[in-house]
């Protein structure tokens, strides 16, 4: 049963969110199974009625008893199984949710881990696929099959227990061999896995219109049809071999359901016939007797089947619970951070994990209340390496960061970075609307727009249809705009206005701006950022004119930290870069 941890699991979850579910499940299956002996007990109570002269009158009641308990069975039957879909429906949503929960929740770390990001792609397969709903359904059908086998057993065994192990027996080996044998196929299914993984993905470079343009410039379709016609080999080596395991499966089922057939039919007819075998039975018990063990064989195959079921399911949810079963972040620290006062690195070093490379070596430095610090190095200096440990996404190796004096991992989290207004290098925007991107935690049109103003994007903004309301994703509205990498950056920068943290960071913010839009951002910085402390990175040393002071990285240490001025004076090395950047920037 270890291998179905997966499944439990899965079920542990959908008990969590909601009990009522496994209610409706074994209220469904008793209904299912009580329809079942019914359509097979009346029926042959009314050969036995027919066959004993019975009075027409009394035939005519069985009937009308038959008809209305099937009737009314299916009827409550059709209503739980509404209840059972709509719930096992809400249960995917949630298991669904559960996913996207968890992602907040991880390990920084985690989420740059190339490991980490393969088994959240896998892990959202399940979602897509509506993996969770058909797990939660081969479950349902299971119970069904269960509880309908123990009631029909419950006839066989007060008609002949020796019969009905018999017939149990054989039902049993013939399950075991193919549970085995669709083991077997799956094993290979998972084996041609990433055959299909590559063939899929080749096959969609054919159709993406970002990689037309290069095939059809660089003439790169014969490449690409040779390696699809080489993984078409593969996957027809691994067609065959499934089809061999699938016929196999049919093999087995044919033989024992023949063999099961023929032992019904023959004692059965022979306790009809003589009295050898034990008492005579009446044609009616026979109908009986032989629709009793087509049922329970009909439902043990339907067993046989949804085990090999949660097999495939199995293989594929394991992405899902693995990434639900992943170390989440844990922070330990219960000061409330009060407004920025100071800002301390002391002795810090930092690698990043499954790495040798020493990002920040040794740094030390200061930041006091309303100071303008400009971060400038080479590129993989450390600059935004600083910002990731200021919000606290990775730890120091060793040294501290100081808040206010404190260590901030004392500090609780929430009330810490409610203290930081970030614009990261890689700054992403929700595929909301302009005014939820700029503005997501209060109503405040009016803010919104003098944010906007701020960085000098209301107008472009205004002369939209919905203004903003307008989208910026057409996966969720078709009526979204697409802005520009430049316009998209100034409203990062709106949205880290707005946040009103009492350090406010800007990575890399000019980046995807033309020199122009770069210009009104610096000659505005000190406006954008007025009473608060704010650090400044960029790999435009332009940037350091109207910085109060400028620290200078160079391979993970800090080689200078003093004013603009003092630097172009006393360090060759920023001096040296100044000069190069802003001869050849144009």
């Amino acid at each position: 049963m270890k291998q179905y941890k997966v499944i439990f699991n899965i079920l542990k979850e959908s008990w969590n969110i909601d009990k009522k579910f496994f209610l409706y499940l074994f209220l469904g299956a008793i209904l299912q199974a009580a329809i079942s002996i019914v359509s097979m007990y009346i029926p042959a109570t009314l050969v036995d009625m027919v066959q004993t002269g019975n009075k027409f009158i009394d035939i005519v009641y069985m009937i009308v008893i038959f008809v209305i308990s099937t009737y009314l069975l299916k009827q409550i039957l059709g209503y739980v199984n509404v209840l059972i879909d709509k719930n096992a429906t809400y249960q995917a949503e949630m298991l669904k949710a559960k996913l996207s929960e968890k992602s907040m929740s991880l390990k920084y770390k985690e989420l740059e881990d190339t490991e980490t990001l393969d088994l959240i792609q896998r892990a959202e397969m399940p979602i897509s696929w509506g993996y969770f709903y058909w797990a939660l359904n081969v479950v349902q059908q299971i119970i069904i099959a269960l509880v309908t086998i123990l009631g029909v057993v419950s006839i066989l065994f007060a008609y002949n227990i020796i019969y009905t192990i018999v017939i149990l027996l054989i039902l049993i080996i013939s399950s075991v061999i193919r549970v085995k044998v669709q083991m077997n196929l799956e094993r290979v299914m998972q084996e041609s896995v990433p055959v299909n993984r590559k063939y899929g993905y080749l096959f969609g470079i054919s159709f993406n219109p970002e990689y037309q343009k290069e095939m059809r410039v660089f003439n790169l379709s014969d490449i690409i049809n040779k390696k699809v016609k080489t993984f078409n080999k593969g996957i027809l080596k691994w067609t065959k071999e499934i089809t061999i395991q699938d016929s196999n499966i049919r093999i087995f089922e044919t033989i024992s359901s023949t063999l099961i057939m023929f032992i019904a039919i023959s004692y059965n007819s022979l306790r009809v016939l003589t009295d050898k075998f034990g008492d005579r039975i009446s044609v009616g018990k026979f109908t009986l007797i032989y629709s009793s063990t087509n049922t329970i064989m009909q439902n043990v195959q339907i067993i046989s089947e949804n085990i090999s079921k949660l097999n495939t399911l199995r293989v594929h949810l394991t992405p899902w619970d693995d990434f639900i079963n992943l170390e989440e972040e844990k922070y330990q620290g219960n000061l409330i951070a009060d407004e920025f006062n100071s800002l301390e690195f002391r002795n810090v070093s930092f690698t990043y994990p499954n790495s040798d490379k020493i990002i920040l070596d040794d740094v030390s430095f200061k930041i006091n209340k309303g100071e303008k610090i400009s971060i400038v190095g080479l590129n993989n200096a450390g600059k935004s390496t600083i910002v990731k440990l200021i919000s606290r996404f990775y730890f120091p190796q060793s040294g501290e960061i100081l808040w206010n004096g404190k260590n901030i991992e004392e500090y609780e989290i929430n009330s810490y970075i409610d203290q930081i207004s970030v614009v990261f290098q890689d700054f992403k925007l929700m595929p909301y609307t302009i005014y939820e991107n700029i503005l997501p935690d209060m109503n405040d049109k009016e803010k919104a727009e003098d944010s906007l103003k701020e960085v000098n994007i209301f107008d472009e903004v205004s002369k939209l249809e919905k203004g903003m309301d307008t989208y910026l994703d057409k996966s969720l509205e078709e009526s979204a705009t697409k802005f520009s990498g430049g316009q998209n950056q100034k409203l990062a920068i709106a949205r880290a206005l707005n946040k009103g943290g009492s350090l406010m960071i800007l990575d890399e913010p000019t980046a995807a701006l033309d020199p122009i839009a770069e210009s009104e951002i610096f000659e505005n910085f000190a406006t954008l950022t007025k009473g608060k402390t704010s650090i400044f990175i960029s790999h435009r040393m332009s940037s350091s004119t109207f910085s109060d002071k400028v620290l200078l990285l160079d391979g993970g240490k800090i080689v200078g930290y003093d004013s603009h001025k003092n630097l172009m004076k006393s360090h060759n090395l920023y001096r040296d870069l100044f000069e190069t950047q802003a001869k050849n920037y144009i």
